[in-house]
């Protein structure tokens, strides 16, 4: 059973910007694909254990953290990682969910 899920980012804090620098995804099965359309993000999976992930990090490419987005056993979840590492990829960090 496929799925879709839409994300709008909105910044209301005027004295820091952060901007997406990464989207992954991780697909155990029928696959995964972020579209933008509108400003409106979209995440398509196409089946129960697919997730996708944002990475974001401030103006100075500093402050990273990570929104996840997925389906596991038919029930949606998200999550926000913070303290990672700058270093850290979200696809390097998406397979442990």
């Amino acid at each position: 059973m496929p799925y879709t899920v839409k994300v709008r980012v909105y910044q209301t804090n005027q004295n820091a910007y952060f901007h997406i620098v990464e989207k992954a995804c991780w697909h155990y099965t029928d696959g995964c694909e972020w579209n933008e359309q509108n400003g409106v993000l979209s995440l398509y999976m196409g089946d129960s254990g697919t997730a996708g992930l944002l990475r974001f990090k401030n103006e100075e490419g500093k402050e990273a953290f990570s929104v996840a987005v997925g389906v596991h056993m038919y029930k949606p979840w998200i999550d926000i990682i913070t303290g990672l590492a700058d270093h850290i990829t979200g696809a390097q960090s998406l397979p442990e969910y």
